[in-house]
């Protein structure tokens, strides 16, 4: 009797265990869905690699190593200087104050991300493999 009260009581505990690291276990949210930096930076082991590049840029431009911090320094910058360094845009889509951004030769192929930067007035994308050069700003840069 003893014996089946220990075994019960071993499952429980699995049981419990188990639930918890579920529970505890952070779940990557839908890429649309983010909206801040904080929210990319937290989230940047689980991101696609090029995206995962981006955040990192961004903490090391922002001279931060906790999401909170860079977020705060990256929102007060007006301008970002991101020459020969980022694919992936999308880390870059809550930074609302910006209104100059240079991404020269880099490897930028995709502008939606932008769209959404509504006090973006200049943006240079010269050596870029960009797709489509609907420019999402009042003036951009894009060939040599």
């Amino acid at each position: 009797m003893k014996f089946i009260r220990l075994v019960c009581i071993a499952l429980v505990i699995v049981i419990v265990i188990n639930i918890t690291q579920v529970i505890a276990t952070p779940k990557p949210q839908n890429q649309e869905s983010i909206k801040s930096f904080s929210q990319w930076c937290k989230q940047k082991d689980s991101l696609p690699k090029e995206t995962k590049h981006t955040v990192e840029v961004l903490l090391k431009k922002a001279a931060a190593y906790d999401c909170a911090s860079a977020e705060q320094i990256l929102n007060e910058r007006q301008q970002l200087i991101l020459k020969n360094q980022i694919s992936d845009l999308k880390p870059l889509a809550g930074l609302t104050n910006l209104t100059t951004l240079l991404l020269r030769s880099s490897k930028i192929s995709d502008l939606s991300p932008l769209e959404g930067l509504s006090n973006l007035t200049r943006l240079e994308l010269q050596n870029n493999p960009i797709k489509n050069k609907t420019c999402p700003v009042r003036e951009c840069f894009f060939s040599s």
